[in-house]
């Protein structure tokens, strides 16, 4: 069996859950059936992994991306005339490489370009999607959608948002997102994180880790932790993520002082140490308003923590209420708060709704899983247009 070869246009500099997601299944591609061509700007995590594979043909190129860029007055032109020069180069690699698949998250002008070289190459396009806000809004995503020859939803609730948007339903594959599993393990402690933030070794702790965006609740937890401390003063909760709409941090800050709560409620900022965060929590807790998926539960789950979460998207597909951890209503700190306090009171309860957790991501949601899927689906693909192509040369 000769070679699959799949080819992404990266114009990302940092790994984001989606670019997470869209590099997750790589290195479990067997070199021996896939070889993977990427174009990229030589510089930033996203190129560092890429050049890091073993089965891995990387061409250094300014493709426009705006986060390899500094944000100038000159940076969007640039940015543009790059993407236009980058397509004919790719096009003309696609072409003499015998490129069989192209593959492309939903976003960055990465996303752009793949979709014009497999207009003008005939080479198919597998979008691998991970939000859905742009479904009634954005033209060139509804373009691609209806371009694309697959396209990996995460869950089945985001499934049913983009049937709408597909005229052959079967064109929509689920995979449900994964995590890199052996980065998160239960054995790691978590007491240089209580140390950091002057914790008590047997105070409960609420972590939430997301980027600080109105969608993600964290306003929904702190008014929640109001309600929480007036039952369980000695309760912390650590909120990790960097500021993603410009303004939202301010308004947190605002909350808190206004609630009072400062003394417990920690702004603690990005964190490259997630797995150390997770390891100080006593519960974890995702009280976003929606999600395609909802990545961070997961990883909470995977370290052994029971967790709190919304009904958003496909978090319910996953998670399973009263055995992992409990599920709410989006919007709800009452609830949420009802919900903390449960698990807070009940440690021998929540140790076993970890336990659950992570024996239930382990099963079914590791990195290794999420490869051989994306493996079987750029098999298939290539194999019906080897097939597709062999009879064309057969009739000439």
């Amino acid at each position: 069996m000769s070679q699959t070869k799949i080819l992404i246009v990266n114009a990302a500099g940092y790994i984001g859950g989606d670019i997470a997601m869209l590099l997750l299944g790589l290195p479990y591609l067997e070199p021996a059936h896939f070889h993977i061509y990427a174009v990229s700007a030589p510089r930033g995590k996203v190129y560092e992994f890429l050049r890091d594979l073993p089965h891995a043909t990387i061409i250094p190129m300014e493709v426009g991306g705006s986060e390899l860029h500094p944000p100038t007055r000159l940076g969007k032109p640039l940015r543009a005339a790059e993407a236009l020069l980058t397509v004919p180069r790719v096009t003309t690699l696609v072409q003499r490489e015998k490129i069989d698949v192209l593959y492309t998250v939903d976003r960055t002008v990465g996303m752009t370009i793949t979709y014009v070289v497999s207009l003008l190459t005939g080479r198919p396009l597998v979008l691998n999607a991970q939000i859905t806000h742009y479904l009634a809004n954005s033209r060139l995503h509804q373009r691609v959608i209806k371009h694309a020859h697959k396209i990996t939803v995460s869950s089945e609730a985001m499934r049913r948002a983009f049937l709408p948007y597909v005229a052959d339903p079967t064109r929509l594959v689920t995979i449900p997102n994964a995590i890199t599993f052996e980065r998160y393990d239960p054995t790691i402690s978590g007491a240089s994180i209580r140390r950091e933030w002057n914790i008590p070794a047997d105070a409960p702790v609420v972590v939430l880790a997301g980027r600080l965006s109105p969608f993600k609740g964290q306003d929904d937890l702190i008014r929640a932790a109001a309600l929480v401390l007036k039952e369980r003063p000695d309760t912390y909760f650590l909120l990790a993520g960097g500021e993603n709409v410009e303004g939202f941090l301010g308004t947190l800050e605002n909350l808190i002082a206004e609630l009072n709560v400062g003394h417990r409620v920690k702004l603690i900022g990005h964190r490259s140490d997630l797995p150390a965060v997770f390891a100080s929590a006593t519960v974890s807790t995702m009280p976003s308003h929606e999600e395609p998926f909802g990545l961070v539960a997961l990883e909470a789950m995977a370290m052994g923590k029971p967790v709190v979460a919304t009904r958003a998207g496909g978090v319910p597909e996953f998670l399973v209420d009263g055995e992992m951890g409990i599920l709410i209503e989006p919007r709800d700190y009452h609830a949420l708060a009802r919900a903390l306090l449960t698990v807070i009171n009940d440690p021998e309860r929540a140790q076993m709704m970890g336990v659950k957790g992570r024996k239930h991501v382990e099963t079914y949601y590791t990195d290794k899983i999420y490869g051989k899927q994306i493996a079987a689906l750029f098999s298939e693909i290539a194999s019906r247009d080897i097939h597709i192509a062999s009879r064309k040369d057969q009739a000439a």
